[in-house]
């Protein structure tokens, strides 16, 4: 919890579509075949555009989104992979667009890249208990 009259809270545990954000983005970046099977269950998806951005994440390391799951709300992400180099998590940090503008976001991007990739050094150790 902040400080700020402005607040931007996700549920934890809360499921969320892997059709946009900058989390969804980062998972699919790691594997763009699951955007074919995201397609079948919604024929109106965009799977171009969606391939798109999760190659262009897949290239820069990370990706972004303003406003996509909420209003007002922008986010930054990056992959965590395994020691395969398979994409199996993603960290993330969002905030009130009015607060966390492009120099909040790229400042976060260097800190999640950090982690990102202490995480896919060392592993994240057994993870069934939060699935």
């Amino acid at each position: 919890e902040g400080r700020h009259g402005v607040r931007n809270v996700v549920e934890l545990g809360l499921p969320m579509p892997l059709t946009g954000g900058a989390s969804a983005i980062a998972l699919l970046s790691g594997d763009p075949t699951l955007i074919d099977k995201l397609a079948e269950e919604d024929p109106t998806l965009d799977a171009d555009a969606l391939r798109a951005r999760a190659s262009r994440a897949a290239e820069d390391g990370f990706a972004t989104s303003a406003g996509e799951r909420e209003v007002g709300a922008a986010s930054v992400a990056v992959p965590v992979r395994n020691h395969e180099g398979r994409v199996v998590a993603a960290l993330s940090v969002s905030g009130p667009e009015s607060r966390f503008n492009d120099a909040a976001r790229e400042r976060a991007r260097i800190s999640l890249t950090a982690a990102a990739d202490h995480l896919s050094t060392t592993g994240i150790g057994p993870i069934g208990g939060l699935l």
